[in-house]
């Protein structure tokens, strides 16, 4: 490769890595709504038990790894 190629290559690269950065921040970024002062959380709809039998409330419809949860369907 030339100098001007692998030069290229790096200034892609690096757009490539700073887009890929900006992308994953704003996807992991929690969208904030506005919401009234009566509105409260929800409890978890859950009930999952960890490796060593320690029960936990989970809110997610997927269960968290190595754990297992009951099949109620989410509420509501």
């Amino acid at each position: 490769m030339t100098p001007m190629q692998q030069t290229l290559a790096g200034i892609a690269v690096f757009a490539a890595t700073a887009s890929g950065a900006v992308i994953s921040i704003q996807a992991i970024t929690p969208v904030t709504r506005a919401t009234s002062s009566a509105t409260t959380a929800a409890p978890p709809s859950h009930s999952c038990a960890d490796m060593n039998g320690k029960r936990f409330g989970w809110s997610w419809s997927n269960a968290p790894f190595a754990s297992s949860c009951d099949v109620r369907p989410d509420e509501k």
